[in-house]
C-alpha cells in the first residue's frame, strides 16, 4: 500500500475549499484523515489504539493541556501531526528523553515522521518528564498526548 501524494494534496484542497473540519476515507486499503485545526482550539488526546495512518492539512506546534487532577502541575505534550512516533533520532541512538529527565523549554523530546519527513517535537515548557505515553514506532494522531511533564513552581 502506497500513499498517493497527489491524492493527499487533492483531499487537503477539498477540505480547505469546502470548509470541512475533518474528512476520513479509505481507498485501496489506504486510510486518509484530513483535519483542520480551528485557531485557539486544543485538540483532544486520542486513544492510541484508534490511531491510524493519515495526513494533516498543516502542522501545528505541540499542543499542551493540563493533566486531569493535577491542573497547573502536570502538562501534556501532544503530537503536532499524525505520523510515526520515534523516541530516538536514529536506529542506534539513545532516546532523546527518559522518564525523570529535567528538560528546558525548547528541548527536543521525540520525532514524528509524517510523509517521509522527520519532525522534531520540542517541549514548550520547562519541567520533568513524568510519563512517556507512546511506544517507539507507534502511529499517532494529531493532538494525541505523547508525554506528561511535571512543571516546576
Amino acid at each position: 500500500m502506497t500513499v498517493d501524494i497527489a491524492r493527499v494534496l487533492e483531499l487537503i484542497d477539498l477540505v480547505a475549499d469546502e470548509r470541512i473540519d475533518e474528512l476520513e476515507i479509505v481507498e485501496a486499503g489506504v486510510e486518509y484523515r484530513i483535519a483542520r485545526q480551528v485557531p485557539g482550539a486544543v485538540p483532544e488526546s486520542q486513544d492510541a489504539a484508534a490511531a491510524g495512518a493519515g495526513a494533516e492539512s498543516d502542522a501545528a506546534p505541540p499542543v499542551a493541556a493540563p493533566h486531569p487532577g493535577q491542573a497547573g502541575r502536570r502538562h501534556e505534550i501532544a503530537a503536532p501531526m499524525a505520523g510515526t512516533f520515534y523516541r530516538t533520532p536514529g536506529a542506534d541512538a539513545q532516546p532523546l528523553v527518559e522518564v525523570g529527565a529535567q528538560v528546558p523549554a525548547g528541548a527536543p523530546l521525540c520525532i514524528v515522521e509524517a510523509m517521509k519527513i522527520m519532525n522534531e517535537v520540542t517541549s514548550d515548557k520547562a519541567g520533568t518528564i513524568a510519563q512517556v505515553l507512546v511506544e517507539n514506532g507507534q502511529m499517532v494522531e494529531q493532538g494525541q498526548a505523547l508525554f506528561v511533564m511535571e512543571l516546576g513552581d
